[in-house]
């Protein structure tokens, strides 16, 4: 099933490296804020952006890929560190960073900021767990260690949003048709640098998305 879902992306047919996601705004945006930073489309540089059918899929397709002698990487959101990353063997199952972010979220909880179910965040009257991973990156004591956790998965060739996801990287405030459309046009009329909330960090994407895979090893 995974070997037919990849291969069923004609993309794939003419790269010579696939970078995989799952958000939608990765999908909808990253070809044209690619051609916007490197000059030239996705295309043109032999990637293929291809879809994942869920994030727990992440590991399986890389080693499809890998088979089928296709380099590849995968951006995911911060929660993939969390709820994935030690099932896939990519993180170790007591990693410190988790256990230092687990606290700060049980602090969270304990101020009212966020719902937790087996310390990890749960939709609540907050909101989304989505949203209570974005608010753990906020607070000062978490920023080391999802660094920390960033440069661990960069290792294994995924890009972690060190945001909780790519919206506010890119300073999008919601998920809709019309939110990428407008973005869109931004990204054809203006400069990066006048809307993009990490410009930086998404010029940096760009480069490692371009850049040869990291050497495969184990957690």
């Amino acid at each position: 099933h995974q070997l037919f879902s990849l291969t069923n992306s004609s993309q794939i047919l003419f790269a010579d490296k696939v970078v995989l996601t799952e958000g939608k705004t990765e999908l909808r945006l990253l070809p044209s804020i690619f051609q916007v930073v490197a000059g030239k489309t996705a295309g043109q540089s032999s990637l293929a952006i291809v879809a994942m059918s869920g994030v727990s899929d992440t590991r399986k397709s890389m080693e499809v890929l890998s088979a089928l002698g296709l380099p590849s990487c995968a951006i995911v959101d911060l929660d993939f560190a969390f709820r994935q990353a030690a099932k896939h063997g990519l993180l170790q199952a007591d990693d410190p960073d988790i256990s230092a972010c687990k606290a700060v979220f049980t602090r969270m909880a304990d101020d009212g900021l966020v719902s937790l179910d087996g310390g990890l965040p749960c939709k609540g009257v907050q909101g989304s767990a989505a949203k209570a991973f974005e608010l753990l990156a906020s607070e000062d004591d978490a920023k080391p260690h999802i660094a920390s956790l960033v440069r661990k998965l960069r290792d294994r060739n995924l890009w972690l949003w060190s945001a909780g996801a790519i919206e506010p990287h890119l300073g999008l405030s919601e998920k809709s048709e019309h939110a990428w459309l407008s973005y869109q046009v931004r990204l054809e009329n203006e400069p990066l640098d006048e809307f993009c909330t990490d410009a930086e960090g998404i010029r940096e994407l760009v480069e490692w998305m371009t850049a040869a895979p990291a050497a495969a090893h184990e957690a």
